[in-house]
């Protein structure tokens, strides 16, 4: 497996692109909004070209998530399956919103990053495995 890649988007947050995913993790008080899709899709496309992909939202700072960026983000980049970690009551909630209203990827709600990568990871070679049928 090769190594994860470290990248910063200016005043939205940084992204670690693994094989397969992504973790990301917005800053505190970002608008993760059409710019934060347009900056984002870049990386992606630089890191999984043409490959669907696996994002994991580490949810450790308050941001404003826009739902139509956010079904946006998935559909152009093919983004199968999200995990979201929630660390506060108010992020679980939050989430459950979110899961009625985003479509176009199975979302999924974790309690810490470590189950949120076991599962990333098996969901993605998966993708894997379709991609090279």
């Amino acid at each position: 497996m090769k190594q994860s890649c470290v990248e910063v988007i200016k005043n939205l947050g940084e992204f670690e692109f693994f094989e397969g995913y992504f973790i990301g993790r917005i800053f505190e008080g970002a608008n993760a909004g059409s710019d934060f899709v347009d900056a984002l899709s870049s990386l992606i496309q630089k890191h999984s070209p043409g490959k669907p992909i696996v994002y994991i939202s580490d949810r450790v700072h308050s941001y404003s998530l826009d739902p139509v960026a956010t079904m946006e983000l998935i559909e152009r980049n093919q983004i199968c399956y999200a995990a979201v970690v929630t660390y506060t009551r108010q992020q679980s909630r939050i989430f459950s919103y979110e899961v009625r209203s985003i479509k176009g990827a199975e979302l999924r709600s974790f309690p810490n990053l470590a189950e949120a990568i076991r599962w990333a990871k098996s969901v993605s070679q998966g993708l894997n495995r379709v991609g090279q049928s």
